[in-house]
């Protein structure tokens, strides 16, 4: 027969496996292809380059939001680059400039920088992978 003791014992144990199995859960589910970054490595105002698989990011924080953008031109797939003097993004290959909000200025780039699905979830920034539609510019 058991003891009151032998069902509290037990009921601990209940309790204790439950705990570990919901801290193992995620709080929310990541994309496939997605990528976290700790929001502790993206300083205010500062763009940071970060590689998704072969796809360099360019992800800035502004306040409470996170902008991602695929550093890919969208005219030849170059990889564009932050030029703070001109405070833009700009093309090695064909001399493609783009504005801050990543919308082409001048050269042969079409379409603005892909801008990319972001949710915060605490001090994580996960960025999902890049929607099958067109671009999205803004800043």
């Amino acid at each position: 027969m058991r003891t009151r003791r032998d069902v509290l014992e037990l009921g601990i144990c209940a309790l204790a496996a439950a705990a570990v199995a919901c801290n193992r859960l995620p709080s929310t589910s990541i994309p496939e292809g997605a990528i976290v970054v700790p929001l502790s490595e993206l300083p205010e105002g500062v763009h940071v380059m970060r590689m998704r698989e072969s796809e360099p990011l360019d992800l800035l924080r502004q306040g409470s939001e996170v902008i991602a953008r695929s550093l890919f031109c969208t005219h030849m797939g170059c990889i564009v680059r932050w030029d703070g003097e001109t405070n833009g993004f700009k093309c090695p290959c064909h001399g493609g400039a783009y504005d801050a909000g990543g919308l082409p200025l001048t050269g042969p780039p079409p379409s603005p920088l892909w801008r990319l699905p972001v949710t915060m979830e605490g001090e994580r920034v996960i960025v999902a992978p890049r929607p099958s539609a067109s671009p999205k510019s803004s800043t």
